[in-house]
């Protein structure tokens, strides 16, 4: 007879520090449901669980719930003020909520604590062209690409910038929404 085997959910009494060990190996293997779960049961035992909000805000991105993931790196930046990444994240959330105004605040204090986060840049530069701001992001992207000399996709993007600049009523609002999405779905590919 085969014993059932139950995950770490199951098992009683897990700690918070099991727990988040745990989340942790499920979110690198892709099964972020338990993941999910088990970061939950983190932040319940310690709501200022850094790791768990900052984790779970991750999940909250790729599943387009822009919403809870900005609520959840703005609870993990009131813990952690000096994550870059979050405050990235952050302005990655707020651009999937059509807020670029914020997200743009975002991408510049993630900038300021670490002036070499070629992501941000990049991101940077992808929501002033959100506000119409094309010249506003061409050193940007150019910056991106100093930091980061292989980045196909900040070269990809100044290209972009440089031909709205030379014609920019070829953007419309559409391709603003698409950009915008794109971004988000590059940073967090679906899987299947």
């Amino acid at each position: 007879m085969t014993r059932p085997t139950f995950s770490i959910i199951h098992q009683s009494p897990v700690g918070p520090a099991q727990a988040f060990q745990q989340a942790a190996a499920f979110h690198q293997q892709g099964r972020f449901p338990e993941a999910e779960s088990l970061y939950e049961i983190v932040l319940a035992a310690e709501p200022r669980h850094f790791d768990s909000l900052y984790c779970l805000g991750l999940i909250r991105l790729q599943q387009n719930r822009f919403d809870d993931a900005a609520d959840l790196f703005r609870r993990a930046i009131k813990v952690e003020q000096a994550s870059a990444e979050a405050h990235y994240f952050l302005a990655l959330a707020l651009t999937g909520l059509n807020r670029a105004g914020e997200a743009i605040r975002r991408y510049e204090k993630a900038l300021a604590i670490r002036p070499d986060f070629a992501e941000a840049q990049d991101s940077l530069g992808d929501a002033l062209q959100l506000l119409g701001r094309y010249e506003a992001t061409v050193p940007h992207h150019e910056q991106a690409i100093a930091i980061k000399p292989g980045y196909a996709e900040a070269r990809n993007n100044l290209g972009n910038a440089l031909h709205r600049l030379v014609d920019p009523r070829k953007q419309s609002r559409s391709t603003r929404r698409r950009l915008r999405s794109d971004r988000i779905m590059r940073e967090f590919p679906r899987d299947g």
